[in-house]
């Protein structure tokens, strides 16, 4: 409904518009018409019906007939008559129909139209209603018919030439000229234009010069009149020359009858006025002597070579060629010098009309005899010439299909070199083609053969795939565009528990599936009918077996193509029941372990707790007898005094000296202790700053010692301050401790990478160490050097070894004996 509308409203617009382009031709047309070119008095081509075919051609016959209407509308101010509008319109309707109805060329339309109707027509109104003369009827009939071929003529050439323009432009949005109508046109203008134009030029100048003769006799009829009414007419004597001229009575009658004598013999009226305008003596019938006349009085007046033209004001309802038959010559001159009398000669106009009309209308006659001549010339030879090509397209017409038919092609005979070469061409290019189709089907019968072998192959293929797929382990399925499972293994049957029988009868995808996944289903189904391909991925739905048991499985598939179009899905299905099995025996160790875990856990805490207690008694149950025992040690040591052998004092100093080291062994142990269980708090630290103050301190206690330190400057570290203060503290003071015996020692604190990693390093020039004994530096009491010769708890690389695995990082060690040693390490 709503496609229907718009169509009625699409060809609404399009007569709408074309009626508006109708009235732009018709206003054209009617400009036109007042642009006449004139033949004679009253008689003129009207060049506006070039317009109304111009409409008729390009638009169609309405707005062709609205141009025709608003056109002709210019002949009622013309012919004073609405009638010539008549035949007019009825002109470009007939046109109009015969052209856009019946497929007749303008031309050929138009001389239909005035031969048949337009004549018989015009004859008719101009004899009965404007009551014109046979003669005149004739001169105006055969003249609207000669000019209204003769417009429709240039109308046809200026639509060829437009038409023919917009095809080679490729502008032209209807079909291409026809080459017939394109020559009729053609040959009919080379005859008729050259042909109008020289009968125009030649009836103009014929015409010209019967008037310039008319004209002539019309002087001497002056001079002449002059002459025997000068004899006549007396003066006054004694008075003046103007105003004594008279006529004596006795004369009067006589120079009448000599003066309605010569212009009865010529044709013409005399009048002879006195210096008043009285009519003195006047072959007019009914003019009185004494009375006033004028002869131009309520006439239009145009002066034409030396003589006035009178014509006489408008009727009603009568034409401008009528008025014209009634208008006359007048010349007009002065009687004699000496006299103010002046002679009025008038000569109708309609004997020179009827001088010249059978001439001229034997003329338009023999004008339009020619165009029927020119018409069945142009048809003859426009038809000649275009038949050879209209039966060479004819003979191509499905060129290929008739050599493939083996059609003999019967090839005209034609009577033009250049035809004749084309057909020569077109005659080798069929030969080429024959023999081209000739490849073309052997080269067919070869591609069938192969692919006829080609088929066999992939049929082969087809049973080896269906066959290697029906004994795979996990099932396989093809299914059409409804769902309907065309193909499905030997696997699915078992697995579903389905039997030959039941795959025989049919089976669907979805009927196999759980109904609460059936529905996700077929969307994801018809997405991949699509061709979705994020919906190839596995997906997992709820199986349902024939007996109404369900299990879980993973499906994969993708679209089946077949000659471009999708056809159907295919896939594969896997059984994850065993999946879910084990996830399930995963889910049930992890939970056994997670116990497991949790009591491990708690008894770590409690074993944690319990190591804590058993430090906190040892800092306490031990540091009272060891704080007595060294207090002992004092009073014994002042008793001792007066000894003269002194090996009390000795004994009572090294006892001292053991519980000292006992003290720092159990705070060592505490602090080692502590690490485990002390919470990290990160930091961005200034660890070079941090080393320099420890370094500084270390200095400090000992200022006798020639020191180097070269600790690198800007360095920054994550970690927790207080923790990375005492492992510097241990390393620093492990290489003041180890250089010690050196003459200058040398400590370095820096930064290095090592496999991409970070770490910081101590450097010192001391004792070393031999890196077979390496792996014994970081355990807890274990000394590679004795007592004699360096003191120390054996706790304090434990300890640093502590707080960088705190830190996530690691710490190694390397070492020359008697070199020194670089400890590194790294903090994550």
């Amino acid at each position: 409904m709503e496609t229907a509308h718009r169509d009625k409203n699409g060809t609404v617009e399009v007569r709408l518009k074309g009626c508006m382009l109708g009235v732009l031709f018709g206003l054209l047309g009617f400009a036109a018409n007042g642009f006449n070119l004139e033949l004679y008095h009253g008689i003129d081509f009207l060049f506006g019906s070039i317009f109304v075919m111009l409409a008729v051609g390009w638009f169609g016959m309405v707005p062709g007939l609205i141009a025709g209407m608003i056109s002709a509308s210019f002949t009622v101010m013309h012919w004073h008559h609405p009638w010539a509008m008549v035949v007019f319109s009825c002109e470009a309707l007939i046109v109009g129909w015969l052209h856009q109805r019946r497929g007749k060329d303008l031309v050929i339309a138009d001389a239909l139209f005035w031969f048949v109707a337009g004549m018989p027509l015009s004859l008719l109104l101009y004899r009965s209603m404007l009551q014109m003369s046979m003669e005149q009827a004739v001169f105006i009939v055969s003249k609207q018919a000669v000019s209204g071929i003769f417009n429709t003529l240039l109308a046809a050439v200026i639509l060829v030439f437009f038409r023919v323009r917009s095809t080679m432009k490729g502008t032209s949005t209807g079909t291409a000229t026809y080459l017939r109508s394109f020559l009729f046109i053609v040959i009919l203008s080379l005859l008729l234009i050259p042909a109008l134009c020289f009968m125009t030029i030649d009836t103009r100048n014929d015409i010209r010069v019967k008037e310039a003769g008319t004209l002539r006799q019309l002087v001497n009829y002056v001079d002449t009149v002059r002459h025997l009414v000068g004899e006549r007419v007396r003066q006054k004597p004694g008075e003046g020359t103007v105003a004594g001229a008279y006529l004596p009575a006795a004369d009067a009658g006589l120079l009448i009858r000599t003066l309605t004598d010569y212009g009865r013999k010529r044709g013409v009226q005399i009048t002879v006025l006195d210096g008043e305008g009285r009519i003195v003596v006047s072959t007019h019938a009914g003019k009185r002597t004494g009375e006033r006349y004028d002869p131009r009085k309520e006439r239009s007046t145009k002066f034409h070579q030396g003589v006035t033209l009178v014509t006489p004001e408008v009727a009603s309802g009568e034409s401008a060629f009528t008025r014209y038959l009634k208008s006359n010559y007048l010349s007009e001159a002065p009687l004699k010098s000496g006299t103010d009398w002046s002679i009025l000669i008038e000569a109708p106009l309609a004997p020179l009309f009827e001088a010249i009309r059978y001439e001229v209308v034997s003329r338009f006659l023999m004008m339009l005899l020619l165009v029927i001549f020119a018409g069945v010339i142009s048809q003859v030879l426009s038809r000649a010439l275009s038949r050879p090509l209209m039966d060479v397209a004819e003979l191509t017409t499905s060129l290929p299909q008739k050599i493939i038919a083996h059609e003999v092609l019967a090839w005209p005979r034609v009577a033009f070199h250049e035809l004749e070469v084309l057909l020569g061409n077109i005659s080798q290019m069929s030969e080429s083609l024959r023999s081209y189709l000739a490849g073309l089907e052997e080269a067919k019968a070869t591609l069938e053969s192969r692919v006829a072998e080609r088929t066999r192959d992939l049929e082969e293929s087809e049973r080896t795939y269906r066959e290697f797929a029906e004994f795979l382990p996990q099932t396989v399925f093809e299914a059409d565009r409804a769902g309907r499972l065309s193909f499905v293994n030997r696997h699915a049957l078992e697995l579903f528990g389905f039997s030959a029988e039941d795959r025989r009868q049919g089976l669907w995808t979805f009927d196999m599936l759980a109904s609460g996944d059936r529905e996700r289903a077929r969307e994801i189904f018809q997405l991949i009918l699509g061709g979705n391909s994020d919906m190839e991925t596995g997906r997992e739905y709820l199986a349902r077996r024939k007996d109404g048991s369900t299990f879980p499985v993973i499906v994969y598939a993708s679209p089946v193509t077949r000659e471009g179009e999708v056809t159907g899905v295919r896939g594969m299905l896997i059984d994850i029941s065993e999946r879910y099995k084990a996830e399930d025996e995963v889910r049930r160790l992890n939970e056994e372990l997670e116990l497991i875990v949790s009591e491990r856990s708690a008894a770590l805490d409690y074993t944690n707790r319990e190591l804590e207690g058993f430090c906190y008694a040892i800092s306490h149950e031990l540091r009272a007898p060891i704080a007595r025992l060294q207090g002992f040690c004092e009073v014994l040591k002042d008793e001792c005094t007066d000894e003269e052998d002194g090996f009390k004092r000795f004994y009572a100093e090294r006892i001292n000296i053991a519980g000292q080291q006992l003290r720092q062994v159990i705070d060592a142990i505490l602090l080692l202790s502590r690490l485990s269980r002390t919470e990290i708090v990160r930091e961005e630290i200034d660890i070079s700053t941090l080393a320099e103050d420890i370094a500084n301190t270390l200095v400090l206690s000992q200022p006798d010692r020639k020191l180097q330190l070269l600790i690198e400057p800007g360095l920054t570290a994550q970690g927790d301050e207080q923790l990375l203060a005492i492992c510097l503290g241990n390393l620093l003071g492990n290489a003041m401790k180890y250089s010690s015996r050196k003459e200058q020692s040398i400590i370095e604190f820096g930064r290095t990478v090592d496999n991409g990693v970070t770490a910081f390093f101590v450097r010192d020039n001391g004792a070393g160490f031999d890196m077979a004994y390496a792996d014994k530096l970081f355990k807890p009491f274990s000394r590679l050097h004795g007592p004699d010769e360096f003191l120390g708890t054996g706790i304090g690389l434990a300890t640093v070894q502590r707080i960088v695995e705190r830190h996530n990082g690691r710490i190694w060690a390397v070492g020359t004996p008697g070199e020194g040693a670089t400890f590194y390490f790294t903090l994550g």
